[in-house]
């Protein structure tokens, strides 16, 4: 069983989710909305380098992309970033990048190989 640990660093409006070990879509969904119930920061960091995600499917991915979630202002024009080194990570990670419709989601995910990929793009 993994397990998701949530971090705020309010002083960069930033929350890191690392994840490790084996986590299901349903993990993955509670982490998201448990961050919409605050506190929310505009920048969104996504650590998969230690996480195992064999038992995620795209379908899963897609139910994710798409589920409705009410987004808060604070959101608007923020950036998530998903570090996902593995290639199993990145691909699910990409297809959750560009299955996601930017009409309902008002802010920018991009994946990286690296932290410091993304922690530059985020600017933290």
């Amino acid at each position: 069983m993994g397990k998701i640990i949530k971090r705020v660093e309010p002083e960069k409006s930033l929350t890191i989710f690392t994840v490790s070990g084996e986590v299901s879509a349903e993990e993955l969904a509670q982490a998201v909305d448990e961050f919409y119930k605050g506190p929310v920061t505009r920048k969104v960091l996504f650590d998969l380098t230690d996480s195992i995600l064999d038992h995620l499917s795209s379908d899963d991915v897609l139910n994710f992309s798409r589920a409705p979630r009410y987004i808060p202002e604070q959101r608007i024009g923020g950036k998530t970033a998903v570090v996902a080194p593995s290639d199993l990570a990145f691909g699910l990670a990409r297809m959750y990048e560009f299955s996601a419709d930017p009409a309902e989601i008002p802010f920018v995910t991009k994946v990286f190989r690296t932290m410091e990929e993304a922690r530059k793009w985020l600017k933290v």
